[in-house]
């Protein structure tokens, strides 16, 4: 995401950024009439120092598109001693205003607020995804209430774990890119054989 934002292309009135992408046939839940925003939200470690989070939201229903937020934070929290405590957190320090900022974004160019709101979170561990899930759900539920106090979307939320060991073969091992691995045992490269 960090990756991808700064790169898309802008058009020659600098509004919008420009993009040849549509989708030919929409769930219905992404059409305009449902009125769904896709947000994306990450957090990248050890960059000068520090961690930087990141929150997109799509700006049309094109979904090619996108409002940023990026924000610094620290890449570890203080205990009661003040000592560190853990070193990467996944946590999205600033999370409610950065929702705010791009819900009101949205608004601004469409009138209204969305009724779905998608949020892929990326990059959270198995050790920390009840802590970051939980309260990243309050931090978004409250940016909500400061656009409006009555304002309640769907909201789904989806992850993508780190290290999870999916892996995907093509079914014949015969064709050019096939295979299991290199034992062909299907636990990959260097792994139990």
């Amino acid at each position: 995401m960090l990756k991808v934002t700064p790169k898309l292309p802008v058009t020659l009135t600098a509004s919008r950024a420009a993009h040849n992408v549509v989708l030919a046939t929409p769930h219905r839940l992404l059409t305009k009439e449902e009125g769904t925003m896709i947000m994306g939200a990450d957090v990248c470690h050890k960059v000068a120092g520090i961690s930087v989070a990141a929150v997109v939201g799509t700006t049309d229903f094109s979904f090619a598109s996108y409002f940023h937020e990026i924000r610094g934070q620290s890449p570890y929290t203080l205990n009661e001693l003040k000592l560190r405590s853990r070193q990467s957190e996944e946590r999205i320090v600033d999370l409610a205003s950065m929702t705010v900022n791009i819900l009101e974004r949205w608004k601004k160019v469409h009138n209204t607020l969305p009724k779905t709101i998608f949020y892929y979170r990326d990059g959270v561990s198995d050790g920390q995804f009840v802590n970051v899930l939980t309260r990243e759900l309050n931090l978004l539920e409250y940016g909500f209430k400061q656009i409006d106090a009555t304002y309640n979307p769907q909201l789904v939320i989806i992850v993508g774990q780190k290290r999870h060991q999916t892996r995907l073969w093509m079914e014949s091992g015969s064709e050019k890119g096939g295979g299991k691995g290199k034992d062909d045992k299907g636990k990959g490269k260097g792994k139990g054989k």
